[in-house]
C-alpha cells in the first residue's frame, strides 16, 4: 500500500552528499582513503545529528530507540574519525564494518516505513541494507583485504546509501 508523501529536501541533501562522497572514493582508491576518511567522518557527524534532530518529528519511525542508537554511534564514529585521523586509518575497516552493520541492522529494524512508500522501495531498501550487512561483515573478518579494497566498498556502500536516501526523498 502506498501513501502520498511529499518531498524530503533533507533526505535529498543527504542522498546527494553520500552519493557525491562515493564517487570521490571511486575515481582513485590508493590516494583518497585519508580524504574519505575526513569526508566521511563530516557526513557521518551530519547524519548522526540528522538522525537525532528528526527521530521525534518523523511519526514513520517505529523504533525510536533503535534510530537513536545509531544516530549516536553515527556521531561517535564521525568524532572519533577526525579527531585522531592517523588512527582511523588504521582501524577504519573495522569502524566501517561496525558502522555498514549497525546502520543496515537498523534499517532492517524499521523496514515497515520502506514499505509504507512503496512495495518497490522496500524491496530495494531491503536488498541494500542486506548488502550493507554482507559488505560489514567482509570488512570485519578480512581486514588486510579490507585495507586495500576499503575505498572501493566504502564507495560502494556510500553509493547504495545515497540512491536509498535520495529515493526515500520523493
Amino acid at each position: 500500500m502506498t501513501t502520498e508523501r511529499k518531498f524530503s529536501a533533507k533526505y535529498f541533501i543527504i542522498g546527494l552528499l553520500f552519493t557525491g562522497i562515493s564517487i570521490i572514493a571511486f575515481q582513485n582508491p590508493a590516494d583518497d582513503i585519508a580524504a574519505l576518511v575526513i569526508f566521511a567522518s563530516i557526513l557521518t557527524i551530519g547524519k548522526g545529528l540528522f538522525g537525532l534532530f528528526t527521530r521525534n518529528q518523523n511519526t514513520e519511525i517505529k523504533n525510536k530507540f533503535a534510530h537513536m542508537l545509531i544516530s549516536i554511534v553515527d556521531l561517535l564514529i564521525g568524532i572519533f574519525f577526525l579527531s585522531h585521523l592517523a588512527l582511523g586509518m588504521v582501524v577504519s575497516p573495522f569502524v566501517f564494518a561496525i558502522w555498514f552493520i549497525c546502520d543496515s541492522v537498523g534499517y532492517l529494524a524499521n523496514k515497515d516505513v520502506a514499505k509504507q512508500i512503496s512495495e518497490s522501495y522496500y524491496w530495494f531498501s531491503l536488498v541494500i541494507n542486506i548488502l550493507g550487512i554482507i559488505i560489514g561483515i567482509m570488512l570485519f573478518f578480512n581486514p588486510l583485504v579490507s585495507v586495500l579494497t576499503l575505498a572501493f566498498l566504502v564507495g560502494f556502500y556510500l553509493l547504495l546509501t545515497g540512491i536509498n536516501y535520495l529515493i526515500a526523498a520523493f
